[in-house]
């Protein structure tokens, strides 16, 4: 209270000051100078009650010390504001990662809208990401590198959250049982992956059922390019919804059932599909897909393994299924939906194992190649694969 008391009486009163002390004190002594501060404003001066001479900036100059009024929250972690004017904000610490401490710390501290990589990053083995809700890893090109021998999540997703211009390069040793290079929160959890470019690889013999990307509902967009090299069981896409919008798909995986997609629903909307699958393309009940206005080319053994009275719809699209047989232990609907501006185009071959598939036509307009055979159905209806070439509702094009 005495301080107080103090500076009130330095501020109006040099006599009230004497009164208390024995000597007093010098303009300079109280932070006041002759010269003029650079980054001040014309009036934000206060003058010394001394020597008005003597002044103090109180009221600084916001854009001279680097302040902007622009709008900093998609790129940076930790923002101060200016205190002549608190439009004015100055970034603390951008959302730039370097390394692997900088990005982990940065994509977990939820202060980031987008944090962005500035050159290759390799993570220590065995070691993860979570992404913070509403955060996008900007890859802006560069490389993330990374290795495991056992069970983990390689990027732990959350809710609204994405990953975009970035290349993955992961390698699984030991065991891959457990492990997930993708994966949301839970399966509501919205994710964006935009322009990825993914290589994973396995040395595990053992059969463990793994996922490359799992549970959640994704928008996929842009070029998305997914090599797996392993030798048992590494499936790309798991238990999830994917919407493929805008995109251009190349897809490639080798080894032993390692398939396209288990128990998921697929969307290809405007999108390219070129894939080579070392297992089957859609396995379970519970897997469907929707091609529209889409070009798919589909080559793997089995394009249905157990997919029991599930619904894949080509609309205004051209679907390729290749394979060494067309199904096993499946029953599935392929339903041709085009008009007669964007005909559909269904080609595949009736091999298959057990099981039967079964083509609905919704008109007059869409075609079936079918064992380098064309037919176009006369009317509407649903005809088992191995009924076409004798079916009153479809036609041999000579």
């Amino acid at each position: 209270m005495k301080y107080v008391l103090f500076l009130m009486m330095v501020l109006f009163s040099s006599q009230a000051v004497a009164l208390n002390c024995e000597k007093q004190p010098t303009c300079a002594e109280l932070g006041y100078s002759t010269e003029n501060n650079p980054n001040c404003l014309d009036d934000g001066y206060l003058i010394c009650p001394f020597d008005f001479s003597y002044k103090k900036c109180v009221n600084f100059n916001c854009e001279s010390l680097g302040f902007t009024q622009s709008d900093k929250s998609d790129w940076c972690a930790d923002i101060a504001t200016c205190k002549g004017d608190k439009s004015y904000t100055l970034c603390q610490t951008p959302c730039l990662a370097w390394d692997s401490d900088t990005l982990s710390s940065l994509a977990e501290s939820g202060k980031c809208k987008v944090v962005t990589m500035r050159n290759d990053i390799t993570l220590p083995p065995n070691q993860g990401i979570t992404l913070a809700q509403n955060t996008v890893i900007d890859g802006g090109g560069y490389t993330l590198q990374s290795s495991g021998n056992k069970g983990y999540i390689l990027i732990h997703l959350n809710d609204q959250t994405g990953l975009e211009n970035l290349k993955i390069h992961h390698t699984q040793t030991d065991s891959q049982q457990s492990f997930i290079l993708l994966s949301a929160l839970g399966v509501n959890d919205l994710v964006s992956l935009k322009d990825l470019d993914i290589f994973v690889s396995s040395d595990d013999r053992d059969n463990h059922a793994t996922p490359v990307i799992n549970q959640g509902i994704y928008d996929i967009q842009g070029k998305f390019a997914l090599n797996v090299e392993a030798y048992q069981h590494m499936v790309a896409f798991w238990m999830c919804t994917y919407n493929f919008t805008d995109a251009q798909v190349s897809i490639k995986t080798t080894g032993n059932s390692s398939d396209f997609t288990w128990l998921s629903k697929m969307k290809f909307t405007n999108s390219t599909v070129n894939a080579s699958i070392g297992g089957s393309y859609f396995v379970g009940e519970d897997t469907y897909a929707t091609f529209k206005n889409s070009d798919v080319t589909l080559i793997g053994n089995t394009p249905f393994w157990g997919s029991n009275n599930a619904e894949f719809t080509i609309e205004e699209s051209h679907l390729t299924l290749e394979g060494k047989r067309l199904h096993q232990d499946s029953n599935p609907n392929l339903i041709l939906k085009g008009t007669s501006e964007h005909p559909s185009v269904l080609k595949l071959s009736s091999a298959s194992n057990s099981g039967e598939t079964t083509i609905q036509a919704t008109n007059t307009y869409d075609t079936l190649i079918l064992d380098g055979l064309t037919y176009r159905p006369k009317q509407v209806g649903k005809t088992p694969l191995s009924e076409i070439p004798n079916s009153p509702i479809w036609e041999l094009v000579q």
